[in-house]
């Protein structure tokens, strides 16, 4: 709701499957926010399965939302764009959606796995 009352066009998919289905099917975020925890795919392999999509964006922001430590793994990191701790607060969402667009250049946001 936070992106959608600052204009942002928000994609949502109840799982990470789901994700991974809109950008299978062509759909070109320029910021994808996940979190570790999910039904059907979880974070990690929906990160994994983003790899070795073939076409997936190459300029998409990736952030992973969580409240685990993700500090001593690398391999989720190195997937990941971004790492932010929950609970965010709207000052970094919105920090990191403008980040996002700026580095992109083009524009909507989403999938946001709930």
């Amino acid at each position: 709701m936070i992106l959608e009352d600052e204009g942002y066009r928000v994609v949502e998919a109840e799982d990470g499957a789901r994700a991974l289905a809109l950008l299978a099917a062509g759909l070109r975020p320029w910021l994808l926010l996940t979190d570790l925890r999910m039904p059907v795919l979880d974070g990690r392999g929906l990160l994994a399965a983003i790899a070795r999509l073939p076409g997936a964006p190459t300029d998409m922001t990736i952030a992973l939302v969580t409240g685990s430590d993700v500090t001593q793994d690398r391999q989720l990191r190195a997937r990941c764009s971004e790492v932010l701790l929950e609970p965010v607060s709207a000052e970094q969402l919105l920090a990191l959606a403008a980040a996002a667009a700026s580095r992109s250049g083009r524009g909507e946001v989403g999938p946001t796995p709930v």
